[in-house]
């Protein structure tokens, strides 16, 4: 990287960093009166409660009862990752909070190192991370989930498919079913769009079939993790059975309208915003992503609900870098400004409530 490039990278994780501390603080203010919670605690909610179990107790020894829920759903690698720091520090929440913190700092290189082929400069790349995490429900970029880390790895596996690198293509695709088992879908999908980039007469070359042949290290994965399951509890699906537990009904955005209360069918008007956007994102880059985009966010609908669809949304990268590379919307400053007013308004929602946005 450039001198140019390292000065705009370093702002875009010192502001990454001060956006962290005031979203702790902000939370902290506005949260319901707990004078015993720490200010870390901000983000230790819900979902998070279930990585710190996996970290302090470990994976549960058998499948609970149908509809009850359990922490075998969570995939390892983010889990992993901050066990690693506990042992440095012996405490969660200060674990999760640094992994938090280095994670943003990788993001931040990998956004910068994704975009130089482009020949964008540091200051649009700047301003570009800055939308990112401005963009409403995007303050799970934050949280002690796993959506930050999942979005490193998947900039990082698309880049390496960009360019061809077989190695990295199978180390990413391999740590991103680690993290979530929606990686599958997403290295497939990068897959048959690697596939249709290379003429088919040249499908069989050595080089080609190596570099196709890496995206294998995503079903290795999911079998690693399967077979740590059936030797631990017996049950090598266990994440997918016991998926039931959550009971997600409301899927495609229609049945929230028929169905659903008022706050439910606003979540919706904004997924189909989001639709809108990854539409004219697909159309923008000339169809170059579309393989990836359109599986990635139309198959959670099917599988999940529109409740959480803003986390899929979140981490669907090629949306974000079509934007970045074919107008001008991420580096406008009111824009931005705006949008970050509203990931506040979402924010202070989870913070302070248990309803349909909480989640």
């Amino acid at each position: 990287m450039s001198k140019e490039y390292k000065n705009w990278m370093l702002n875009a994780i010192l502001a990454s960093i001060l956006i962290k501390l005031f979203l702790i603080l902000f939370g902290h203010l506005v949260q319901v009166p707990n004078p015993d919670a720490a200010l870390l605690s901000v983000f230790q909610r819900n979902d998070a409660f279930w990585y710190q179990s996996i970290v302090d107790n470990g994976y549960i020894t058998s499948l609970p009862d149908l509809y009850k829920q359990s922490n075998v759903v969570f995939f390892p690698l983010y889990p992993l990752l901050v066990a690693g720091i506990k042992l440095l520090v012996n405490n969660y929440l200060w674990a999760a909070s640094i992994s938090s913190c280095l994670l943003l700092v990788w993001l931040m290189y990998s956004i910068f190192n994704y975009f130089k082929k482009y020949n964008l400069s540091g200051k649009q790349i700047f301003w570009f991370t800055l939308f990112l995490q401005a963009i409403p429900f995007h303050y799970f970029l934050h949280v002690h989930y796993s959506e930050l880390l999942f979005l490193v790895l998947l900039i990082n596996l698309i880049n390496y498919a960009e360019t061809k690198k077989a190695l990295g293509v199978l180390l990413f695709s391999f740590l991103l079913v680690l993290c979530r088992p929606t990686g599958l879908l997403f290295a497939f999908s990068i897959a048959i769009s690697s596939l249709a980039s290379i003429n088919y007469r040249l499908w069989l070359r050595k080089a080609n079939l190596v570099f196709l042949l890496a995206f294998t290290g995503a079903p290795l994965a999911l079998l690693g993790f399967s077979a740590y399951l059936h030797f631990h509890m017996g049950n090598a699906m266990a994440f997918s059975q016991n998926q039931m537990a959550w009971n997600r009904h409301y899927t495609m955005p229609w049945h929230s309208f028929i169905e659903a209360g008022l706050e439910l069918k606003s979540l919706v008007w904004y997924v189909i915003g989001l639709l809108v956007v990854a539409a004219y994102s697909i159309k923008i880059d000339r169809y170059k992503n579309a393989w990836i985009i359109l599986p990635n966010l139309i198959f959670p609908l099917f599988t999940g609900t529109v409740l959480s669809y803003y986390r899929f949304f979140m981490v669907t990268f090629p949306v974000f870098s079509s934007l970045a590379l074919h107008t001008r919307f991420p580096y406008k400053k009111w824009l931005i400004a705006l949008l970050f007013i509203f990931n506040l308004a979402t924010y202070a929602y989870w913070v302070r409530n248990l309803g349909v946005l909480s989640y």
